[in-house]
């Protein structure tokens, strides 16, 4: 596969030359979900090619955040705008929307809670393609206590009034980011995805056109097996599922 640089890269180049013919091509929209700490939020950095987001050993995305960005050869440094709730900021740096994100991040980690209630941050930089990606909390399977149980339906019902609203909607992808060491012998999070479309959208539709499943080589799983290991995992992963399958360090 290409590095994440050149598909982004690409996918401008596109837009640019649809542009020069007069034909406006569909802003893709891509929302990244999987379970809690499988590496979401650093698929939307790497996509995007700016880091900005928070980062933390429990939940980190306690909100979902939908993230916009615009080419704009005016801007040679990126240029945001950040709104949640009551909270709306124009003209801000990278530096300043990672703070606001953060802060949030924290205040609903301290309250034991999550949002349902959606962040936006748009970008305008000359180096941007035009996307949007939509980045949702991890879901959870550890519900030992009351307190656990309760943030899972959260993110659950979450995750479900996504689906419920942006399924259908032709330019959206859904990429779900499994941990190749864990989740991917039982596609928690693709499973979850799954229910929730037929739930709202019926048994028949072919979620292979709509869901590509990316996993993460963490850093401990590559130390602790030889190269060859790591090959043949990511060989049997792309042969067992019926996704298209991507496998990012």
């Amino acid at each position: 596969m290409a590095d994440d640089s050149e598909l982004v890269s690409l996918l401008g180049d596109f837009q640019e030359i649809g542009a020069r013919f007069g034909e406006k091509l569909e802003e893709p929209m891509i929302i990244v979900t999987g379970m809690q700490s499988a590496g979401k939020s650093s698929i939307v950095e790497a996509l995007g090619g700016i880091v900005f987001n928070y980062c933390a050993n429990d939940i980190a995305s306690r909100f979902p955040l939908r993230y916009t960005m615009v080419n704009d050869p005016k801007f040679r440094i990126p240029c945001w705008e950040f709104r949640f709730k009551d909270k709306h900021r124009r003209n801000c740096s990278t530096e300043d929307v990672r703070g606001y994100v953060e802060q949030i991040n924290k205040d609903l980690a301290a309250a034991g809670t999550v949002s349902h209630e959606i962040g936006y941050l748009s970008v305008r930089w000359a180096r941007a393609p035009n996307i949007t990606f939509i980045d949702l909390p991890g879901m959870r399977t550890n519900t030992m206590t009351a307190e656990n149980r309760l943030l899972k339906e959260q993110i659950d019902g979450i995750i479900d009034g996504i689906v419920q609203n942006f399924y259908k909607n032709s330019d959206v992808t859904f990429v779900v980011v499994e941990d190749i060491k864990f989740d991917v012998s039982t596609m928690v999070g693709v499973s979850k995805i799954a229910e929730s479309v037929w739930r709202h959208h019926g048994q028949n539709e072919d979620l292979r056109r709509k869901i590509k499943l990316v996993c993460h080589k963490f850093d401990a799983f590559c130390l602790a097996a030889d190269e060859h290991t790591v090959k043949r995992a990511v060989e049997t992963l792309s042969s067992n599922t019926q996704y298209e399958t991507y496998v990012t360090a």
